[in-house]
């Protein structure tokens, strides 16, 4: 598939979930599972170098493996200081079709919000993680809210396209060096934040069946 006319947060959510479930299946063994987790950014971001390469058990990182499945090129190392970037062409962040921003802790996920307001891109997404406790749906309560409160101070002195999507994905860290679960919210620019805030995607894919 080449994907030039955008990709939408539905299927952005597919692939990277679908990538996510591929990459993690790839370690059988706890203690190396434990070893990589300590490296977070290199399975989520990781592209190959001369003299960088990825853990033997993969060929992909996260985010790669979810652009080759989306049919796009994929940019990482901060292009316009953002995480990452899916475009239609190769070697070339230009035009941006995705505009990536990852956080590994979710207290610092506000400048990664803001810096996806203030790009023009046709789909932005923004992923950073919680504990499963209860206190993790306080977080994730008060990201919403962050996201809204930012979203409405910026559509008052810039509009953009009403048709521009959002999506932010939470993942909750079990004790164990897990993701329980991944909570989504998205939105378009036309609507703003839903107001329900994140929802776990399972409980998602089967209100839509």
């Amino acid at each position: 598939m080449n994907q030039t006319n955008g990709i939408t947060a539905e299927q952005f959510r597919e692939a990277f979930l679908a990538s996510y479930t591929k990459v993690r299946s790839c370690f059988s063994d706890r203690a190396r599972w434990s070893e990589v987790f300590r490296a977070w950014n290199t399975l989520m971001l990781w592209q190959p170098t001369a003299t960088y390469h990825p853990p033997e058990e993969i060929e992909l990182s996260i985010l790669g493996e979810t652009a080759k499945r989306l049919g796009v090129s994929y940019q990482n190392g901060e292009p316009l200081r953002i995480d990452a970037v899916f475009s239609a062409q190769r070697n070339d962040w230009f035009p941006m079709l995705v505009a990536v921003e990852h956080e590994n802790d979710w207290r610092g996920f506000e400048s990664e919000v803001r810096k996806l307001l203030s790009v023009r891109c046709p789909l932005k997404v923004g992923i950073t993680y919680t504990g499963e406790s209860p206190k993790g749906e306080q977080y994730r309560a008060r990201i919403a809210r962050i996201i809204e409160e930012d979203f409405a101070e910026i559509s008052n002195l810039a509009e953009e396209g009403p048709q521009t999507e959002y999506l932010f994905l939470i993942g909750a860290e079990s004790d164990d060096k897990e993701i329980s679960c991944w909570y989504s919210l998205g939105f378009q620019a036309r609507t703003g934040p839903d107001p329900r805030g994140f929802v776990p995607i399972g409980e998602m894919l089967t209100s839509t069946i």
